[in-house]
Protein backbone atom coordinates (compact mmCIF):
# COMPACT_ATOMS: atom_id res chain seq x y z
CA UNK A 1 0.00 0.00 0.00
CA UNK A 2 2.91 2.39 0.79
CA UNK A 3 4.44 1.54 -2.31
CA UNK A 4 0.93 2.18 -4.39
CA UNK A 5 0.54 5.66 -2.19
CA UNK A 6 4.40 6.58 -3.40
CA UNK A 7 3.65 5.79 -7.16
CA UNK A 8 0.60 7.78 -7.00
CA UNK A 9 2.30 11.03 -5.80
CA UNK A 10 5.33 10.76 -8.14
CA UNK A 11 2.46 10.68 -10.65
CA UNK A 12 1.06 13.31 -9.48
CA UNK A 13 4.11 15.29 -9.28
CA UNK A 14 5.13 14.23 -12.79
CA UNK A 15 1.58 15.55 -14.65
CA UNK A 16 2.11 18.65 -12.54
CA UNK A 17 5.44 19.25 -13.83
CA UNK A 18 4.69 18.26 -17.47
CA UNK A 19 2.02 20.68 -17.53
CA UNK A 20 4.12 23.21 -16.42
CA UNK A 21 6.39 22.63 -19.07
CA UNK A 22 3.51 22.12 -21.55
CA UNK A 23 1.32 25.37 -20.65
CA UNK A 24 4.54 27.40 -20.58
CA UNK A 25 5.15 26.15 -24.28
CA UNK A 26 1.77 26.89 -25.65
CA UNK A 27 2.25 30.13 -24.23
CA UNK A 28 5.14 31.50 -26.48
CA UNK A 29 3.04 30.98 -30.21
CA UNK A 30 0.39 32.85 -28.48
CA UNK A 31 2.34 35.69 -27.21
CA UNK A 32 3.97 35.90 -30.91
CA UNK A 33 0.89 36.13 -32.31
CA UNK A 34 -0.06 38.57 -29.94
CA UNK A 35 2.29 41.29 -31.02
CA UNK A 36 1.91 40.29 -34.51
CA UNK A 37 -0.40 42.40 -36.54
CA UNK A 38 -3.43 40.87 -36.11
CA UNK A 39 -7.76 41.13 -36.08
CA UNK A 40 -7.61 38.23 -32.45
CA UNK A 41 -4.65 39.99 -30.78
CA UNK A 42 -6.85 40.47 -27.69
CA UNK A 43 -7.76 36.65 -28.23
CA UNK A 44 -4.06 35.90 -28.31
CA UNK A 45 -2.96 38.30 -25.42
CA UNK A 46 -5.95 36.42 -23.04
CA UNK A 47 -4.90 33.12 -24.16
CA UNK A 48 -0.95 34.32 -23.13
CA UNK A 49 -1.77 35.28 -19.80
CA UNK A 50 -3.97 31.93 -19.19
CA UNK A 51 -1.35 29.49 -20.12
CA UNK A 52 1.80 32.12 -18.42
CA UNK A 53 -1.20 31.55 -14.91
CA UNK A 54 -1.54 28.38 -15.60
CA UNK A 55 2.45 27.32 -16.10
CA UNK A 56 3.22 29.45 -12.99
CA UNK A 57 0.52 28.15 -11.02
CA UNK A 58 1.13 24.33 -11.77
CA UNK A 59 4.65 24.81 -11.43
CA UNK A 60 4.29 26.37 -7.78
CA UNK A 61 2.04 23.48 -7.22
CA UNK A 62 4.20 20.94 -8.31
CA UNK A 63 7.09 22.64 -5.97
CA UNK A 64 5.01 22.73 -2.91
CA UNK A 65 3.85 19.38 -3.28
CA UNK A 66 7.21 17.69 -4.16
CA UNK A 67 8.70 18.81 -0.94
CA UNK A 68 5.82 18.05 0.99
CA UNK A 69 5.91 14.10 -0.26
CA UNK A 70 9.87 14.21 -0.14
CA UNK A 71 9.92 13.85 -4.51
CA UNK A 72 12.85 16.10 -5.64
CA UNK A 73 12.66 14.65 -9.28
CA UNK A 74 10.88 11.93 -11.37
CA UNK A 75 12.70 9.13 -13.45
CA UNK A 76 14.91 10.16 -15.95
CA UNK A 77 13.95 7.79 -18.42
CA UNK A 78 10.38 9.58 -18.21
CA UNK A 79 11.91 12.56 -18.43
CA UNK A 80 14.00 11.52 -21.48
CA UNK A 81 10.58 10.77 -23.13
CA UNK A 82 8.50 13.82 -22.76
CA UNK A 83 11.33 15.35 -23.84
CA UNK A 84 11.94 13.78 -27.31
CA UNK A 85 8.16 13.39 -27.89
CA UNK A 86 7.93 17.40 -26.77
CA UNK A 87 10.61 17.63 -29.46
CA UNK A 88 9.05 15.76 -32.53
CA UNK A 89 5.53 17.69 -31.33
CA UNK A 90 7.01 20.76 -31.90
CA UNK A 91 9.31 20.18 -34.78
CA UNK A 92 6.25 18.66 -36.57
CA UNK A 93 4.62 22.23 -35.66
CA UNK A 94 6.99 23.64 -37.54
CA UNK A 95 6.46 21.89 -40.58
CA UNK A 96 2.93 22.21 -40.62
CA UNK A 97 2.99 25.96 -40.23
CA UNK A 98 3.53 26.14 -44.15
CA UNK A 99 1.31 23.94 -45.42
CA UNK A 100 -1.43 25.38 -42.92
CA UNK A 101 -0.74 28.56 -44.68
CA UNK A 102 -1.32 27.24 -48.04
CA UNK A 103 -4.47 25.57 -47.49
CA UNK A 104 -5.86 28.79 -45.79
CA UNK A 105 -4.55 31.28 -48.59
CA UNK A 106 -6.32 29.04 -50.88
CA UNK A 107 -9.80 29.27 -49.67
CA UNK A 108 -9.37 33.32 -48.53
CA UNK A 109 -11.32 35.44 -51.11
CA UNK A 110 -9.24 37.58 -53.77
CA UNK A 111 -9.50 40.24 -51.90
CA UNK A 112 -8.22 38.91 -48.98
CA UNK A 113 -5.35 36.68 -50.11
CA UNK A 114 -3.77 39.77 -52.14
CA UNK A 115 -4.25 42.03 -49.16
CA UNK A 116 -0.68 42.79 -47.90
CA UNK A 117 -1.72 42.68 -44.45
CA UNK A 118 -1.96 38.82 -43.40
CA UNK A 119 -4.43 36.77 -41.67
CA UNK A 120 -4.18 33.53 -39.85
CA UNK A 121 -8.25 33.08 -40.11
CA UNK A 122 -10.04 33.65 -43.54
CA UNK A 123 -12.27 37.20 -42.18
CA UNK A 124 -14.11 37.65 -45.47
CA UNK A 125 -15.99 34.40 -45.99
CA UNK A 126 -14.82 30.91 -47.77
CA UNK A 127 -14.36 30.31 -51.40
CA UNK A 128 -13.28 26.90 -53.45
CA UNK A 129 -13.34 28.31 -56.82
CA UNK A 130 -9.77 28.89 -57.02
CA UNK A 131 -8.96 24.98 -56.71
CA UNK A 132 -11.22 24.58 -59.89
CA UNK A 133 -9.11 28.04 -61.60
CA UNK A 134 -6.00 25.99 -60.37
CA UNK A 135 -6.85 22.84 -62.81
CA UNK A 136 -7.78 25.06 -65.66
CA UNK A 137 -6.10 27.97 -65.55
CA UNK A 138 -3.78 28.05 -68.90
CA UNK A 139 -2.72 31.60 -68.63
CA UNK A 140 1.11 29.83 -69.58
CA UNK A 141 -0.55 28.10 -72.14
CA UNK A 142 -0.27 25.10 -70.43
CA UNK A 143 -2.29 24.03 -67.62
CA UNK A 144 -1.29 22.49 -64.15
CA UNK A 145 -2.60 18.99 -65.45
CA UNK A 146 -0.26 19.24 -68.62
CA UNK A 147 2.72 20.08 -66.44
CA UNK A 148 2.13 17.26 -63.98
CA UNK A 149 1.95 14.85 -67.23
CA UNK A 150 5.21 15.65 -68.64
CA UNK A 151 6.93 15.92 -64.85
CA UNK A 152 5.45 12.05 -64.98
CA UNK A 153 7.27 11.15 -68.59
CA UNK A 154 10.30 12.54 -67.68
CA UNK A 155 10.71 11.27 -64.60
CA UNK A 156 8.88 7.95 -64.10
CA UNK A 157 10.68 6.31 -67.16
CA UNK A 158 14.10 7.35 -66.09
CA UNK A 159 13.49 6.63 -62.77
CA UNK A 160 12.26 2.95 -63.70
CA UNK A 161 15.72 2.70 -65.66
CA UNK A 162 17.98 4.28 -62.97
CA UNK A 163 16.69 1.98 -60.63
CA UNK A 164 16.99 -1.08 -62.38
CA UNK A 165 20.56 -0.11 -63.70
CA UNK A 166 21.88 0.98 -60.26
CA UNK A 167 20.61 -2.63 -59.35
CA UNK A 168 22.82 -4.48 -61.06
CA UNK A 169 25.95 -2.13 -60.00
CA UNK A 170 25.33 -2.52 -56.84
CA UNK A 171 24.67 -6.57 -57.14
CA UNK A 172 27.90 -6.49 -58.66
CA UNK A 173 29.97 -4.70 -56.33
CA UNK A 174 28.64 -6.46 -53.41
CA UNK A 175 28.23 -10.02 -54.74
CA UNK A 176 30.93 -10.55 -57.76
CA UNK A 177 34.49 -10.65 -57.52
CA UNK A 178 36.32 -8.98 -60.44
CA UNK A 179 39.97 -6.88 -60.26
CA UNK A 180 39.59 -3.47 -59.26
CA UNK A 181 36.13 -3.81 -58.08
CA UNK A 182 36.78 -2.09 -54.64
CA UNK A 183 39.09 0.63 -56.45
CA UNK A 184 36.40 1.33 -59.23
CA UNK A 185 33.62 1.44 -55.91
CA UNK A 186 35.86 4.21 -53.98
CA UNK A 187 35.99 6.44 -57.07
CA UNK A 188 32.24 5.96 -57.30
CA UNK A 189 32.18 6.91 -53.61
CA UNK A 190 34.52 10.18 -54.46
CA UNK A 191 32.53 11.35 -56.76
CA UNK A 192 29.24 11.76 -54.69
CA UNK A 193 31.81 14.31 -52.96
CA UNK A 194 31.62 16.64 -55.38
CA UNK A 195 28.71 19.60 -55.59
CA UNK A 196 26.32 19.31 -58.12
CA UNK A 197 26.43 22.71 -59.13
CA UNK A 198 29.81 22.56 -59.80
CA UNK A 199 29.44 20.01 -63.42
CA UNK A 200 26.02 22.60 -64.37
CA UNK A 201 28.26 24.47 -66.97
CA UNK A 202 30.32 21.08 -68.36
CA UNK A 203 26.80 19.51 -68.20
CA UNK A 204 24.87 22.40 -70.19
CA UNK A 205 28.26 22.88 -73.19
CA UNK A 206 28.53 18.87 -73.76
CA UNK A 207 24.48 18.70 -74.32
CA UNK A 208 24.71 22.40 -76.33
CA UNK A 209 27.01 20.50 -78.29
CA UNK A 210 25.11 17.64 -79.43
CA UNK A 211 22.06 20.65 -79.98
CA UNK A 212 19.78 18.65 -76.69
CA UNK A 213 19.52 22.05 -74.61
CA UNK A 214 15.78 23.43 -75.13
CA UNK A 215 14.29 19.60 -75.27
CA UNK A 216 13.48 17.20 -72.04
CA UNK A 217 16.35 14.99 -72.99
CA UNK A 218 19.08 16.46 -70.55
CA UNK A 219 16.69 15.61 -68.21
CA UNK A 220 16.30 11.70 -68.94
CA UNK A 221 19.75 10.73 -70.34
CA UNK A 222 21.82 11.11 -66.75
CA UNK A 223 19.61 8.87 -65.27
CA UNK A 224 19.49 6.18 -68.00
CA UNK A 225 22.77 5.55 -66.06
CA UNK A 226 22.12 4.80 -62.45
CA UNK A 227 22.82 6.74 -59.14
CA UNK A 228 25.95 6.49 -57.11
CA UNK A 229 24.03 7.06 -54.20
CA UNK A 230 21.16 4.07 -54.92
CA UNK A 231 24.55 2.05 -55.95
CA UNK A 232 25.99 2.69 -52.31
CA UNK A 233 22.67 2.20 -50.46
CA UNK A 234 21.83 -1.32 -52.42
CA UNK A 235 24.90 -2.55 -52.14
CA UNK A 236 24.85 -2.35 -48.09
CA UNK A 237 21.63 -3.91 -48.68
CA UNK A 238 22.58 -6.56 -50.61
CA UNK A 239 25.73 -7.55 -48.56
CA UNK A 240 23.97 -8.83 -46.00
CA UNK A 241 22.43 -11.54 -47.82
CA UNK A 242 23.73 -14.62 -47.31
CA UNK A 243 26.59 -15.93 -49.67
CA UNK A 244 25.56 -19.49 -48.99
CA UNK A 245 21.56 -18.48 -50.92
CA UNK A 246 23.51 -17.71 -53.95
CA UNK A 247 26.36 -20.78 -53.61
CA UNK A 248 23.46 -23.07 -53.11
CA UNK A 249 22.31 -21.25 -56.97
CA UNK A 250 25.04 -22.00 -58.28
CA UNK A 251 25.41 -25.88 -57.42
CA UNK A 252 22.28 -25.87 -58.89
CA UNK A 253 23.27 -24.45 -62.15
CA UNK A 254 22.22 -21.03 -61.98
CA UNK A 255 24.26 -18.25 -63.63
CA UNK A 256 25.03 -14.34 -62.19
CA UNK A 257 21.57 -13.22 -64.04
CA UNK A 258 19.70 -15.75 -62.75
CA UNK A 259 20.84 -15.61 -59.11
CA UNK A 260 20.19 -11.83 -59.90
CA UNK A 261 16.68 -11.84 -61.19
CA UNK A 262 15.56 -14.84 -58.61
CA UNK A 263 17.80 -14.19 -55.46
CA UNK A 264 18.68 -10.87 -54.92
CA UNK A 265 16.18 -8.82 -56.39
CA UNK A 266 13.24 -10.64 -54.64
CA UNK A 267 15.11 -10.25 -51.35
CA UNK A 268 16.18 -6.47 -51.94
CA UNK A 269 12.67 -5.41 -53.16
CA UNK A 270 12.65 -2.97 -49.99
CA UNK A 271 15.58 -0.80 -50.70
CA UNK A 272 15.12 -1.15 -54.36
CA UNK A 273 11.22 0.51 -53.85
CA UNK A 274 12.35 2.72 -51.18
CA UNK A 275 15.54 3.79 -53.77
CA UNK A 276 12.29 4.30 -56.80
CA UNK A 277 10.20 6.29 -54.55
CA UNK A 278 13.18 8.72 -53.17
CA UNK A 279 14.53 9.13 -56.26
CA UNK A 280 11.16 9.25 -58.28
CA UNK A 281 10.25 12.36 -55.52
CA UNK A 282 14.39 14.12 -56.19
CA UNK A 283 12.91 14.09 -59.72
CA UNK A 284 9.44 15.48 -59.36
CA UNK A 285 10.59 18.44 -56.79
CA UNK A 286 13.63 19.26 -59.51
CA UNK A 287 13.34 22.90 -60.54
CA UNK A 288 17.08 23.38 -62.14
CA UNK A 289 17.26 21.13 -64.59
CA UNK A 290 14.30 22.26 -66.11
CA UNK A 291 14.87 26.09 -65.76
CA UNK A 292 18.44 25.73 -67.20
CA UNK A 293 17.38 22.95 -70.39
CA UNK A 294 13.45 23.74 -70.79
CA UNK A 295 12.09 26.62 -72.94
CA UNK A 296 8.79 26.15 -74.67
CA UNK A 297 5.94 26.46 -72.05
CA UNK A 298 4.38 23.22 -73.15
CA UNK A 299 7.38 21.40 -72.18
CA UNK A 300 7.54 22.79 -68.42
CA UNK A 301 7.17 20.71 -65.46
CA UNK A 302 5.46 20.75 -62.99
CA UNK A 303 7.97 22.71 -60.47
CA UNK A 304 8.88 25.14 -63.59
CA UNK A 305 5.57 25.62 -64.14
CA UNK A 306 4.34 26.65 -60.53
CA UNK A 307 7.51 29.26 -60.20
CA UNK A 308 6.32 30.54 -64.00
CA UNK A 309 2.66 30.46 -62.77
CA UNK A 310 3.48 32.48 -59.72
CA UNK A 311 5.27 34.89 -61.44
CA UNK A 312 2.57 35.65 -63.87
CA UNK A 313 -0.84 35.64 -62.06
CA UNK A 314 -1.95 38.25 -59.47
CA UNK A 315 -4.54 35.37 -57.42
CA UNK A 316 -2.56 34.49 -54.61
CA UNK A 317 -5.34 32.18 -53.90
CA UNK A 318 -4.96 30.18 -57.17
CA UNK A 319 -1.21 29.92 -56.46
CA UNK A 320 -1.70 28.25 -53.37
CA UNK A 321 -3.97 26.31 -54.54
CA UNK A 322 -1.81 25.44 -57.27
CA UNK A 323 0.77 24.65 -54.57
CA UNK A 324 -1.51 22.52 -53.00
CA UNK A 325 -2.28 19.93 -55.94
CA UNK A 326 1.15 19.75 -56.55
CA UNK A 327 1.45 18.37 -53.09
CA UNK A 328 -0.82 15.72 -52.70
CA UNK A 329 1.10 13.47 -55.30
CA UNK A 330 3.89 12.91 -53.25
CA UNK A 331 1.70 13.04 -49.55
CA UNK A 332 -0.30 10.04 -51.11
CA UNK A 333 2.61 8.24 -52.02
CA UNK A 334 4.36 9.14 -48.43
CA UNK A 335 1.11 7.92 -46.44
CA UNK A 336 1.18 4.23 -49.09
CA UNK A 337 4.38 4.04 -48.91
CA UNK A 338 5.79 5.27 -45.94
CA UNK A 339 6.43 1.67 -44.27
CA UNK A 340 8.08 0.59 -47.19
CA UNK A 341 10.66 3.74 -47.39
CA UNK A 342 11.79 3.25 -43.97
CA UNK A 343 12.37 -0.55 -44.38
CA UNK A 344 14.54 -0.01 -47.43
CA UNK A 345 16.73 2.79 -45.91
CA UNK A 346 17.74 0.69 -43.00
CA UNK A 347 20.57 -0.52 -44.61
CA UNK A 348 20.33 -4.18 -43.53
CA UNK A 349 18.12 -6.87 -45.33
CA UNK A 350 17.16 -8.24 -42.31
CA UNK A 351 18.54 -11.70 -42.64
CA UNK A 352 21.04 -13.56 -40.90
CA UNK A 353 24.50 -14.94 -42.55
Amino acid sequence: MNFNASARKKTIVTILRNATVFFGIAAIPCFIFAVMPSPYKALYWSLTAVFAFLCVGLGIGAKIMGKKWNITAVSAYKKANFWIYFALIVTALIFLIPFYVLIVTSVKTIAEANDAYFTWWPTQGFQFESISSAFTDDTLGITILQSFGNTLLYAFPTTVVCVFVSSLSAYAFSKLYFPGRNIVFSFLIFTMMIPGCSMMTSSYLMFSEVHLTGTPWPLILPGLFGSVTMIFFMKEYFSAIPDELLEAAKVEGAGKMRIFFSIVFPLGLPVIFAQFILNFVTRYNDYTGPLIYLKWPEEYTLQLFLTQFNASTLDNSVVAASCIVSILPLLAIYLAFQKQILKGVSMSSGLKG
